[in-house]
């Protein structure tokens, strides 16, 4: 009876890990990165306006062209990674206003971005056919001084 009771012990110690989620954020930008996401900093150049009239992208622009700054990590499976000195277009999935006032039922709180500001984000790459892909970016991180 002992040695089933040894064995379960170990069993239970061996696989007690700690793990971290891809959607976790953290004040640092991390080294590493969860598959198909990059993080960066990037600096907005412009907005882009929506070709549609009647969505909230239309009001609040939920796409820019963003200059990557540089780049912490990608991870695997990220067809074509960013580099810094690029120029890309990546939508917003909170929109580039402030989104208290574009969502002001949604659990997570973005003050907005202005051409000129700098932030820090983790990108999540989607797959289009015809194309490598575009990145979206779920939460960021205004730079201050910058």
């Amino acid at each position: 009876m002992s040695r089933i009771a040894t064995t379960f012990i170990v069993m239970l110690l061996i696989s007690c890990k700690t793990t971290q989620h891809a959607g976790s954020s953290s004040a640092s930008a991390p080294t590493t990165a969860a598959p198909m996401t990059c993080s960066f900093e990037g600096q907005v150049v412009s907005i882009i306006p929506s070709p549609s009239t009647d969505s909230i992208c239309a009001k609040f622009g939920c796409r820019a062209w963003v200059k990557i700054v540089s780049v912490a990590a990608c991870g695997s499976s990220v067809s074509a990674p960013m580099n810094a000195g690029d120029t890309l277009n990546i939508g917003f999935a909170y929109t580039l206003s402030n989104n208290t006032q574009a969502l002001p039922n949604a659990q997570a709180h973005y003050p907005g971005l202005k051409p000129g500001q700098h932030f820090t984000a983790t990108a999540e790459q989607r797959m289009r056919p015809g194309s490598n892909g575009e990145f979206i970016v779920y939460g960021y991180e205004v730079v201050k001084g910058k």
